[in-house]
């Protein structure tokens, strides 16, 4: 396998506490997988400080400080793509001046906005591959109207002047699998890992002792808004409330809510318990979202059966990190993970199926079950892990 002298690592979005958790395990993955490389990662200031933090906090300090960071200038981050043009073009710019610089073969972008794509499409030249993780945008390939004569919708910006030295980079076998029958000709430039996460924490194990379940806590993972289920995870709540009265069982929403309209409900609703604030755009701090994940005991995802097809989920890593089983509703991305694993939790049809299996759990709690679903989780989640990630990512960069 090449080992090779110096690469560079790209965040062009992403600031404060978004994607840190994505974004720590990829560069520690890199790091396991090319230990002797010179790795520079360029990311807004603050990204680092959260990154760096969550490095050290879980206890490595040592490969942090064998990366070597330099600041960039981002754009604020809802500002759309044909106005950040000029913006990811000067970051594209320092990116290839940095691996020309470096005499680097290698550069990596951890997200990429339509912008960014085109500014590497024209940037990228000679020996260097150019990488690109994809993330939620490359499901806009499902959608009819991209085709269109819109530049800056996220799937023409992919379809759009590829070559040999760009490479997607997707969360998922099943991505993968799924995005030729939306997008053949893009195919042949996208490959695949599962979501790096990081397992490492004391809290972690702290965490695996088995709860009573006498008042079982359901948790809802991630930033609150209509997309994500939220609102179907209302619903849920209050029908139980309904159903069973007060004091069977809490239900927790655990990220920042973005959707104002749907967290003056959830205020008003004696049903739920939000943990965040009700703010534009932003982020819950890990430290917080780990504290938050820790106290519930199944996690709950009501994604749209017809979503999550063409992107991946970084809340489910959150169930796997703290072995919260899942409640979900059936969908590509689901099917996928239950598949793969096993016994994880409970795949349901609908919401109606799932609402049962909740009510079930507070009448009659599967504490025996539940443990082994834990322990499932605890063995399987290596899948995901630094090493597991680093062995797939050296395969996949010697042999483009």
């Amino acid at each position: 396998m090449e080992q090779f002298q110096s690469m560079v690592v790209c965040e062009p979005l992403c600031k404060g506490d978004e994607h840190t958790g994505f974004n720590a395990a990829m560069l520690l993955s890199l790091r396991c997988a090319y230990p002797e490389t010179k790795i520079l990662f360029l990311s807004e200031e603050s990204h680092w400080r959260i990154l760096r933090g969550m490095l050290e906090a879980n206890g490595m300090r040592q490969q942090a400080e064998t990366l070597t960071w330099r600041a960039i200038v981002l754009p604020q981050r809802n500002l759309s793509n044909k106005w950040r043009v000029p913006y990811d073009w000067r970051v594209v710019k320092t990116v290839y001046q940095q691996a020309a610089e470096l005499g680097s073969p290698l550069v990596l972008f951890l997200s990429a906005s339509s912008a960014t794509l085109y500014s590497i499409k024209f940037k990228c030249r000679g020996k260097t591959q150019s990488w690109i993780v994809m993330h939620g945008a490359v499901d806009d390939l499902r959608k009819a109207c991209f085709r269109a004569y819109k530049p800056f919708y996220y799937g023409n910006a992919l379809l759009l002047g590829n070559k040999s030295d760009i490479h997607y980079l997707v969360l998922g076998r099943y991505i993968a699998d799924w995005l030729p029958r939306f997008a053949s000709d893009l195919a042949s430039y996208v490959v695949a890992i599962d979501h790096p996460g990081i397992f490492l924490t004391e809290r972690e194990k702290d965490s695996n002792e088995l709860p009573s379940l006498s008042r079982p806590c359901f948790g809802s993972i991630g930033v609150v808004a209509v997309w994500k289920g939220s609102e179907s995870f209302l619903r849920l709540a209050e029908s139980v409330y309904r159903r069973l009265g007060p004091g069977r069982a809490s239900f927790h929403f655990i990220g920042a809510m973005i959707d104002n309209e749907l967290g003056k409900r959830i205020a008003a609703s004696p049903s739920v318990e939000p943990v965040g604030e009700v703010c534009s755009g932003s982020f819950m701090p890990r430290e917080q979202l780990d504290r938050a994940i820790q106290s519930i005991d199944y996690a709950v995802f009501l994604y749209p059966t017809d979503s999550y097809v063409l992107k991946a989920s970084g809340a489910i890593i959150d169930a796997f990190r703290f072995a919260k089983p899942i409640l979900a509703i059936r969908c590509v991305m689901f099917e996928y993970y239950f598949s793969m694993f096993g016994d994880i939790g409970y795949l349901c049809e609908d919401e109606a199926e799932l609402q049962k299996m909740v009510e079930r759990l507070i009448l009659a709690p599967e504490p025996d079950r539940y443990q082994q679903q834990r322990e499932t989780m605890l063995r399987q989640r290596v899948h995901f892990g630094v090493e597991a990630s680093a062995n797939r990512l050296k395969i996949l960069l010697n042999t483009k």
